[in-house]
């Protein structure tokens, strides 16, 4: 597939290969496990950006096929999210927005545009994830108009390395990790020049990035960049079918309806989470 920002659009979804050899992601992983080992208490826990500095791995995470990539899918594109979680096993919900829809929801940081997507996010699977190890799962074409129940959509299982761009505005959920594994995902999320700031700091990535090639500068805040100076491997892109169906039961259906309509009388507005 030529058009990966096309299919971004309307699809919502596209899985890649070419990223990472399976070499990067065990290197990614042992300069990982002592950050984790210290967090293993912590249902959801984060290496941050800064960690990511810390233990000099930064530059082979954001290497430049991912740039690039980023430049493919937005003009000028900005990094707001750039983290690695862990999510722990043995857990019967979501591990975000559970108590609504069962975990389905759309980002309320992105909008819908037809033309030009405004906030993707780029997962990297860095563990084994099967059917019981809280797959990610999305509901393609969903872009527009509010959720719909039984309606097909797709479980991402696969193995470490595994890799997918999705369009934060499409519905979508982390299923339960109801497996004895801690789900190990690396995550970066892009942004249109046009959007709002976010709430995340990369200030220290920002610093680091102040030296390198043009297009990392401008990813990360600094003016004048472009990818003309890259020089990344190819890349396959491909969109994925879908491979369930989402059924939720008409009580869950109601109580969801039932606060959001609680929200919008009391005309609430929901805070940023810098790592959902």
């Amino acid at each position: 597939m030529d058009d990966v920002r096309a299919a971004l659009n309307t699809n919502g979804i596209v899985f890649a290969e070419g990223l990472y050899e399976a070499s990067d992601i065990v290197a990614i992983n042992e300069a990982l496990d002592p950050i984790f080992a210290a967090k293993r208490e912590s249902k959801r826990s984060y290496a941050t950006v800064d960690e990511l500095i810390t233990c000099n791995i930064i530059d082979h995470v954001l290497n430049d096929a991912i740039v690039s990539s980023f430049y493919e899918i937005i003009d000028k594109p900005k990094m707001y999210q750039f983290h690695v979680f862990e999510i722990a096993g043995r857990n019967n919900s979501p591990h975000i927005a559970g108590a609504n829809l069962k975990g389905w929801h759309r980002d309320h940081d992105s909008a819908y545009d037809p033309v030009a997507p405004s906030h993707i996010s780029l997962f990297v699977y860095l563990t084994n994830v099967g059917g019981d190890d809280g797959s990610f799962e999305f509901m393609p074409h969903s872009g527009r108009g509010g959720f719909t129940n039984n309606a097909d959509a797709i479980a991402v299982q696969g193995g470490k390395g595994t890799a997918f761009y999705w369009n934060r505005h499409f519905f979508h959920r982390a299923s339960p990790n109801r497996g004895a594994t801690r789900r190990r995902v690396l995550k970066f999320s892009i942004q249109s020049p046009e959007s709002p700031a976010l709430t995340t700091s990369l200030a220290a990535a920002s610093r680091y990035m102040a030296n390198k090639d043009c297009a990392r500068q401008e990813l990360f805040g600094h003016s004048g960049g472009s990818d003309t100076d890259l020089k990344p491997k190819t890349i396959k892109y491909d969109v994925p079918s879908t491979n369930m169906r989402v059924k939720l039961d008409p009580a869950t259906l109601l109580k969801a309806r039932f606060k959001e309509a609680i929200g919008l009388l009391n005309n609430q507005t929901k805070q940023l989470d810098p790592y959902e």
